[in-house]
């Protein structure tokens, strides 16, 4: 009930504060700075494909994604189509259509508002007065990443991320074996966990 209530500009404001915090969090792990990838080549390529995907659907949201050096294999939606992909899913993929995919199952999430929902469960009616009261207050953000780290979405939310996915990935032109691959290796990597 809370996700609709909170403007797109706030969203987005929450997604960039997550974005920092999961840096942060990381560097906490690692005991040293977690730095975002910012290769001129890989931004631009990157860049490329996120607007590519993005030009399939239609969204309110400018997507922004964001590589951090984390040695994992994952990425995630933060609020307001905020993107986190950390690198070792990068040097794992062995394939553009295997990172296309991903990055289009992360922008399903976005869509869905699963991001903005996941925090507002976790943070509950703290975010609700943070929203009434005219913005973030601090540690707001700190708060939702923790959150969006920690949380699993349910078997329908994972499903409308992955429908949504090869909807992009069709209208893109961008082959859906990829994304199926990509997944299946990461499956059997991780066995039961």
């Amino acid at each position: 009930m809370i996700a609709p209530l909170i403007p797109l500009a706030w969203e987005e404001a929450l997604g960039d504060g997550v974005v920092k915090d999961i840096a942060t969090l990381f560097s906490a792990f690692t005991k040293g700075e977690v730095r975002r990838c910012d290769d001129p080549a890989g931004r631009l390529a990157l860049d490329r494909m996120t607007g590519l995907l993005a030009s399939q659907i239609k969204s309110p949201y400018r997507f922004q994604v964001t590589v951090l050096d984390v040695d994992m294999v994952n990425a995630l939606a933060a609020p307001g189509g905020r993107i986190v992909i950390f690198r070792k899913l990068l040097t794992e993929a062995k394939s553009p259509d295997e990172v296309a995919g991903v990055l289009a199952h992360e922008m399903g999430h976005a869509i869905f508002r699963h991001p903005t929902q996941a925090v507002a469960q976790s943070m509950g009616i703290s975010l609700v007065f943070n929203v009434l009261l005219g913005g973030l207050g601090s540690g707001a953000s700190g708060a939702a990443g923790q959150a969006l780290v920690s949380s699993a979405y349910s078997r329908d939310a994972e499903r409308e991320a992955d429908d949504t996915a090869l909807d992009i990935l069709s209208g893109a032109q961008v082959s859906a074996r990829g994304f199926a691959e990509f997944f299946d290796r990461i499956a059997e990597m991780e066995g039961d966990s």
